[in-house]
């Protein structure tokens, strides 16, 4: 049943949810923003795709008096098709104020969105984390190209960071309405797990992805060194790199713990010393695989880890010192350079007091509460003046 209210109303969806299937707890943990956002005074309904009956019904039940989640089913033979009439027909039924669409201005689904959502008059917007290197070589020119050609169809631009804003001005030439603030923010529970430094376990964390650009084999390259301070590495993740990982573990270089939730996250960066980020610029196959040159587009690990009151040790690159601004250490991209930093952190104790009271302080803007602030004042605007060009936020 699609709700109405006096409120307004806004659908927001994923740009990838006509062809791909999400993951349901990536897609769950994102739902705070959104419901704080409906605190503010607007009626949300977050669309995310369904490919069974039992997973249409997993995601409705994530629906409160905040957010009503509304799934997006499909048949076999035609998924995107099937996925866009979908689309049209609930949007019809909704009759929204704003369709906010997360993904890239370069992916089709978002195309289909934002014209969807013109189509029938509401305010398109685009919330992305492009920050430029994916639009280099052969691939990353069709890429620039489908920016502007999907930017023509939004009225807004919202960009995970400052280097994002610049891709829509510079490569899609981009004049209108942009904020710059990511799409997710840490939960409550990242800032409720800090502990004093004597609480704490002798350990390191990574969090991520365990792939070559997240630097993951560097981390474990300290497992030796650290291990002789009497400092474990414990690495949360799953990828391609999996098996080396849990290769370490078996060796008992490192604690390997694998994919777990966010709440758990929060527990293990809570009760670690410092947390590593050693995210490099790397070589990612697309889904048709082409090469494709990334860099980190924000970090939330970072965030969740100044929230905890952890400090950050991270590699220059990328949105990293952006996201970080004056709080943990950037440092060269190379193991030594990590380790002296790692060092320098374990062996002062009122360095390590400084950097996690400043850690603190910077993540509050970056908690689901301030994002949902920022989002709902930006549409305020939004829904005022739908399409001035030139103003920001």
């Amino acid at each position: 049943m699609i709700r109405h209210s006096d409120n307004p109303r806004v659908v927001v969806l994923n740009s990838y949810c006509y062809s791909d299937r999400g993951c349901f707890d990536e897609f769950a943990s994102t739902l705070g923003v959104f419901r704080a956002a409906g605190r503010h005074g607007y009626d949300i309904t977050r669309v995310f795709p369904a490919d069974s009956v039992s997973e249409a019904d997993r995601l409705r039940a994530l629906s409160d008096e905040y957010v009503r989640v509304e799934p997006l089913p499909a048949n076999l033979w035609s998924p995107a098709v099937s996925r866009l009439r979908g689309l049209r027909k609930l949007l019809i039924g909704i009759e929204p104020n704003i369709v906010h669409v997360l993904g890239e201005a370069w992916q089709a689904g978002t195309l289909q969105a934002l014209r969807a959502g013109r189509s029938l008059g509401a305010v398109p917007g685009l919330h992305f984390a492009e920050n430029g290197p994916g639009l280099g070589g052969g691939v990353g020119r069709i890429r620039k190209f489908l920016g502007k050609v999907v930017l023509d169809r939004a009225s807004y631009a919202v960009g995970w960071s400052g280097d994002s804003i610049h891709v829509a001005r510079d490569a899609w030439n981009w004049l209108g309405p942009t904020a710059v603030f990511p799409g997710i923010g840490v939960p409550r529970e990242f800032f409720d797990a800090a502990k004093p430094l004597r609480e704490r376990s002798a350990q390191v964390i990574f969090v991520g992805r365990l792939s070559e650009e997240k630097g993951v084999k560097d981390v474990l390259s300290l497992a030796v060194p650290l291990r002789e301070r009497s400092v474990r590495v414990v690495v949360v993740g799953d990828g391609p790199l999996r098996s080396t990982v849990q290769l370490a573990h078996d060796n008992g270089l490192i604690n390997y713990v694998g994919a777990t939730t966010r709440q758990n996250v929060a527990r293990l960066m809570a009760d670690s010393l410092i947390t590593l980020v050693p995210s490099r610029p790397g070589i990612m196959k697309s889904p048709k695989g082409a090469p494709l040159r990334v860099e980190e587009q924000f970090g939330m690990v970072i965030v969740e880890s100044m929230a905890s009151q952890t400090p950050v040790v991270a590699y220059e690159t990328g949105a990293i010192p952006e996201v970080m601004g004056q709080c943990g250490l950037l440092v060269e991209r190379n193991t030594p350079a990590l380790l002296v930093a790692v060092s320098s952190l374990l062996s002062d104790e009122q360095l390590w007091m400084s950097h996690s009271k400043a850690s603190a302080a910077h993540a509050k803007q970056y908690s689901e509460e301030a994002i949902a602030a920022k989002l709902s004042e930006f549409w305020r605007l939004r829904l005022e003046v739908p399409d001035c060009p030139h103003d920001g936020l």
